[in-house]
């Protein structure tokens, strides 16, 4: 197998320069990988794959663009497998920018507020109203904000104005529930009332806005997602937020973290949470942004550290939310 490999590496060495100037090639595998077939893998094989932007027939190709079916030396042929991946681009768009209509990634928050993340749309249980989700602190400023407030894109902190940028109007949110306040007087009535009463607990930090522009169910440079999914331990997940923008390096390690948040208010106790392994996956002001695997969302981020983050379960969000993901 390392003469094999040894071989592929030359041979890659010597056609790289003339397949690279074929039409449509973009890249190739620097090992030798198994051959795949209708999206499918095939383990019997060991190729050298050829990356294209478009997979056209060899009857729409001109002689010289043509890819050989083996790379060939003296004393060996190594068999190529022609793989579509479209055409690869940097993801340059600026989350903190305007944007019109409005989609998933991009800055957004309460017009009191700094900077956080606009969510998916959702449609309300009760009202069948179209709404965009927040988390409650974005949107509703930690239980503070009232029913009606403008929300801006982008956010107060990027620029944005009620005059110039509103783009919806905060139509309900879950309460947060501390158990701890900031404020001495607060908390020491809060205290006296938890002798009586079960320390509170929170699943979700989330509220939704009625959105007075054009909204997509789409997310920033990724496109539009096709539904909810349940994550498993392991998992890669991606997201795209305000500040860090595309990162997709996060892994699931735990489907019911249990843990406090600290808020500028106090402190909350969260249940049933998803906890994402990665450093600098999330950073302060990418709140609300919805985390996905493939094209199938998982839930809201809300809170993290420099190595891991927080994850609202979509399923939590729609129940205690009572909307359904669109």
């Amino acid at each position: 197998m390392e003469e094999l490999e040894s071989l592929a590496r030359f041979l890659i060495d010597k056609y790289w320069k003339k397949l690279k100037k074929k039409k449509n090639v973009i890249g190739y595998s620097g090992k030798l990988q198994p051959r795949i077939r209708n999206g499918k893998i095939l383990k019997d094989t060991l190729v050298f794959r050829v990356y294209v932007s478009k997979k056209e027939p060899p009857q729409a190709l001109s002689k010289k663009d043509l890819i050989p079916e083996f790379l060939s030396s003296s004393y060996e042929q190594i068999p190529t497998d022609v793989v579509e991946i479209g055409e690869i681009k940097a993801l340059y768009n600026d989350p903190k920018k305007r944007y019109r209509p409005l989609v998933g990634g991009i800055s957004a928050m309460h017009y009191k507020g700094t900077a956080c993340t606009n969510g998916l749309l959702f449609r309300d249980e009760e009202t069948g109203e179209i709404l965009v989700a927040q988390n409650n602190h974005c949107c509703a400023l930690e239980n503070k904000a009232r029913i009606g407030d403008p929300i801006l894109q982008p956010s107060p902190y990027d620029g944005g104005t009620v005059k110039k940028d509103k783009v919806g109007e905060l139509y309900k949110f879950i309460q947060l529930k501390f158990n701890e306040f900031k404020c001495p007087y607060r908390n020491f009535f809060h205290r006296i009332y938890r002798i009586f009463k079960e320390s509170p607990k929170n699943k979700v930090d989330i509220g939704f806005y009625k959105p007075t522009v054009e909204a997509k169910q789409e997310i920033l440079d990724m496109g539009k997602i096709t539904g909810k999914t349940v994550p498993k331990i392991g998992d890669k997940v991606w997201k795209v937020g305000r500040t860090t923008s595309y990162t997709d390096h996060g892994i699931v390690m735990d489907l019911d973290w249990n843990g406090s948040v600290q808020y500028s208010r106090g402190v909350c106790f969260f249940t049933d949470c998803i906890l994402v392994q990665g450093k600098k996956f999330s950073q302060g002001g990418d709140s609300t942004s919805f985390v996905q695997k493939g094209d199938k969302t998982i839930g809201s981020l809300f809170a993290g550290s420099d190595t891991h983050s927080i994850i609202c379960k979509i399923e939590n969000i729609e129940k205690i939310g009572k909307v359904k993901l669109i």
